[in-house]
C-alpha cells in the first residue's frame, strides 16, 4: 500500500483541476455573455434570479469571505491537533473558485493559508 504522506498532494491537484473547469465554465457561460443579461432585463426565464443572486455574491466577495473562513477554520482545527486536511482542501477548492470568478483578493489569501496547511505534516493515527 502506498504511502499516504506521498499521495498527500493529489486530492488538492485534482480538486484545484476540477474548480478550474467548473469555476470557469460558469464564468464564460453564465455570468459573462450579454445575451444571458439581456434577456434578464424583461421578464426572463427562471435561471435569471439565481443568476443574479450569483453575481450579486461576487460582487460582495461571498467566495472570498467563505474561503477566508473555512481556511481560519481549519488553522483552528489544527491548533486543536485534529487534522485540517478536510477543511484546507474546501478552503482551496472555495478559493480557487474565486480566484477565477472576481474575487481575487480574500481568495488568494484563503488559497495561500490551505496551501501552507495542507504542506504541514499529518497527525498520526492512533
Amino acid at each position: 500500500m502506498p504511502n499516504l504522506r506521498v499521495l498527500q498532494p493529489l486530492p488538492g491537484a485534482a480538486l484545484a483541476f476540477a474548480t478550474a473547469i467548473i469555476a470557469y465554465a460558469v464564468r464564460y457561460g453564465f455570468v459573462e455573455p450579454e445575451r444571458l443579461g439581456a434577456a434578464c432585463e424583461r421578464a426572463g426565464p427562471w435561471w435569471c434570479g439565481p443568476r443574479t443572486a450569483f453575481i450579486v455574491f461576487t460582487e460582495w466577495n461571498g467566495f472570498g469571505w467563505a474561503s477566508l473562513a473555512l481556511a481560519a477554520l481549519a488553522l483552528v482545527w489544527m491548533a486543536r491537533r485534529r487534522d485540517p486536511a478536510r477543511l484546507a482542501l474546501v478552503a482551496l477548492a472555495i478559493g480557487g473558485a474565486g480566484l477565477v470568478l472576481y474575487n481575487a483578493t480574500l481568495s488568494t489569501v484563503a488559497v495561500v493559508a490551505a496551501v501552507l496547511l495542507l504542506a504541514q505534516p499529518r497527525l498520526e493515527a492512533p
